[in-house]
């Protein structure tokens, strides 16, 4: 990434450019990183998807039903259940039964999850060369 011709001093107008082919090696080192935090089966699928809205939805007092992580990453949702179903074979998710409606089902991280996703985005942040805060 190369600075847009702002000074120093003024952080205020500084912007990043990046050409098409820095973006996409940036893009091809991240789906390197997933390989290395991840099994290759779940960095390049729908599962992806699942693990980003969980995480980003993990501390929020929001429906995490099949149904709706599914609709969230605009998939159907047996295709949703399937990507699912991998994750918690990986240790990666939990379900269970929702409290408030037996015929729904809850998904969330397990510990492992959260603690693999928190790792690989620190290391995008890095690649990217940001501050990560939080």
């Amino acid at each position: 990434m190369r600075n847009n011709g702002a000074s120093k001093g003024n952080t205020e107008n500084l912007q990043n450019t990046i050409t098409i082919k820095e973006l996409a090696d940036l893009l091809k080192d991240e789906i390197q990183l997933r390989k290395k935090f991840f099994s290759g089966l779940i960095s390049a699928n729908h599962s992806w998807t699942v693990l980003l809205e969980l995480l980003t939805h993990k501390n929020e007092d929001q429906d995490r039903s099949v149904t709706t992580i599914s609709t969230l990453g605009n998939m159907q949702a047996t295709t949703g259940l399937r990507w699912i179903e991998v994750l918690k074979d990986e240790g990666l998710v939990v379900v269970a039964n929702d409290i408030n409606d037996d015929r729904q089902q809850s998904v969330t991280l397990t510990d492992q999850g959260q603690k693999d996703m928190k790792s690989y985005l620190k290391a995008v942040a890095e690649l990217r060369q940001l501050h990560l805060v939080g």
